[in-house]
């Protein structure tokens, strides 16, 4: 059973792209040669395997290059770290995976440079040890530097599995036994290979919110400014139509309520309207506090926060941070996909895929919790489970799940996924 899991930090937790570093220092003409010189140079490997100083591979650089690239080569290797960012994706794994028990650690080819840089990468402070290898005088793939992380942490390697972007160094993992998986950027097929390994649950990995009419009820404020704007155009607005609402676009919701108007509206006056709409609505939210949250919604959260079980809000609405962040329920969401992100508002999936995508997280492994016919729809479309929740949903039968109220919601009433 799998128990340890084991990152290499280049283009695994952090990307690694040294030739578009380069380019914020050098011409166009002299990027290959200098990436070439430093980054491609034996020096480079010496400086990872800690058997020479970065004052000494700078004196060996300068004699291989022209005098004019000496001041380029001091910028370069005093600032390449600040190239370093963390992979996303990966931070959610790692957070996720750390919520969930596992013991996480680091074997990485790097220099001493690291110990300058370490603390600006979010996902190390989950970690409960490293190795790195200029403190070892070695480098992966040697067997060597895999067997003193074993023994520094008392590991057995059939249970740990090891990540890694390049080939020889996972092979070497795998000859002493342990599990090992080649990252090349594809987030969602690791998560499905540590499904399999029964690291992660294969069916809920990540839970994906709508906004307005689950987590928070900003229901009136929204029929008020929609009713203001009938009143303000002489169009008939009431509840009735105001249902044909839910889970729709901001344009889509003016064109079904222009269409009780005889009037043709040039694309001009419909966007002035929508903005009408919208700064009415805003004004409406400033009423907006945490008494707005449905019951049981913060407690869900954090329900599956504690469980390491990832969330995200996805809503076609352009206010989402705003609403998010008057409820104070922002610190609760991992991720956030909104309309201003979007080309395609519910049914179609597009909202869903992109919060699941930021979070790195398979389709077939979120769970969509919605109140609208739209958002059932686009979650169905996009291969995710769906529940609704409201009496709006109550005779659907396209969803998976149903609840009256979110409050019946859990984390075991999600595993076990019946219909109530």
């Amino acid at each position: 059973m799998i128990q340890n899991i084991i990152f290499d930090m280049g283009n695994v937790l952090i990307s690694y792209e040294p030739k578009k570093y380069i380019e914020q220092f050098a011409d166009k003409q002299d990027i290959d040669i200098l990436y070439e010189t430093i980054f491609q140079s034996i020096e480079w490997i010496q400086l990872d395997r800690g058997s020479i100083e970065e004052k000494e591979a700078k004196c060996i650089f300068y004699d291989k290059l022209p005098e004019r690239l000496h001041m380029t080569v001091d910028d370069i290797l005093n600032n390449w770290h600040e190239n370093l960012h963390g992979k996303n994706e990966m931070f959610y794994l790692v957070k996720q995976l750390k919520s969930k028990g596992f013991n996480l650690y680091l074997l990485s080819n790097t220099s001493k440079r690291f110990y300058h840089y370490c603390k600006k990468i979010p996902a190390l402070s989950y970690f409960d040890g490293m190795i790195i290898s200029a403190d070892e005088l070695l480098l992966k793939p040697d067997l060597d530097i895999y067997r003193r992380l074993l023994d520094k942490y008392r590991l057995v390697p059939e249970e740990c599995f090891f990540i890694d972007d390049y080939m020889l160094n996972v092979e070497a993992a795998i000859f002493l036994g342990m599990d090992g998986f080649v990252y090349k950027n594809n987030i969602k097929s690791l998560r499905r290979r540590l499904s399999r390994k029964g690291v992660l649950d294969k069916d809920l990995q990540a839970v994906i919110f709508d906004l307005d009419g689950i987590l928070v009820s900003t229901d009136e404020m929204h029929y008020k400014a929609w009713n203001q704007l009938a009143e303000e155009i002489d169009i008939p607005f009431d509840s009735e139509k105001y249902r044909e609402f839910r889970g729709v676009s901001r344009m889509k919701c003016l064109e079904l309520l222009l269409d009780e108007s005889k009037e043709n509206y040039s694309d001009a006056e419909k966007a002035a309207m929508a903005k009408r709409k919208n700064d009415l609505y805003l004004k409406y939210l400033q009423s907006l506090s945490e008494e707005n949250i449905y019951e049981g919604a913060r407690e869900l959260l954090e329900e599956l926060q504690a469980n390491g079980i990832l969330t995200a809000v996805a809503s076609s609405s352009k206010n989402a941070y705003a609403i998010l962040e008057k409820t104070a329920l922002l610190p609760l969401v991992d991720i956030v996909a909104d309309g201003n992100e979007i080309a395609q508002s519910k049914p179609d999936p597009e909202v869903f895929k992109l919060a699941a995508d930021k979070l790195g997280v398979p389709y077939e492994s979120c769970v969509v919790i919605e109140d609208a016919k739209a958002g059932i729809q686009a979650a169905k479309s996009g291969n995710m489970r769906a529940i609704g929740v409201g009496q709006a949903l109550k005779d659907c039968t396209e969803m998976d799940s149903y609840f009256p109220q979110i409050k019946q919601i859990t984390l075991e009433t999600l595993k076990r996924n019946k219909v109530h």
